[in-house]
């Protein structure tokens, strides 16, 4: 899906969680068994061959801003030498995540990584 110009694709693994912080319009937690350490029960649920559907538990993704109502930001990674920034999207009922190169991140990183390379 395109959305603010950036393409953004449907979570298998990430969900929204109730409000857990008061002021914060929506977080995100990573899809988890119900007896993982800090699990918290969602209102999304599982349906597995015609069964009951099953509620989904999620521990808490770490967010460091909210652009939108619906969108957070999660903390940078390293990819391919390239620093990256997470956001995830929760539009029409699902939720989204994407990630960019951070460039100015990335040239600090590549420098830092460089010079260590040269001692």
């Amino acid at each position: 899906m395109m959305f603010q110009g950036q393409t953004w694709r449907k979570s298998r693994t990430v969900v929204t969680l109730p409000e857990l912080e008061s002021g914060v319009n929506v977080q995100f937690g990573k899809i988890c068994e119900k007896d993982t350490p800090g699990a918290i029960l969602t209102e999304w649920t599982r349906e597995q061959d015609g069964e009951e559907p099953e509620p989904i538990y999620a521990t808490p993704i770490k967010s460091i801003g909210w652009g939108r109502t619906n969108k957070m930001y999660g903390e940078n990674f390293v990819r391919d030498g390239e620093v990256r920034q997470k956001a995830y999207l929760a539009f029409n009922g699902r939720v989204y995540t994407t990630s960019w190169v951070h460039k100015t991140k990335t040239e600090t990183y590549q420098l830092k990584k460089a010079e260590k390379g040269h001692k």
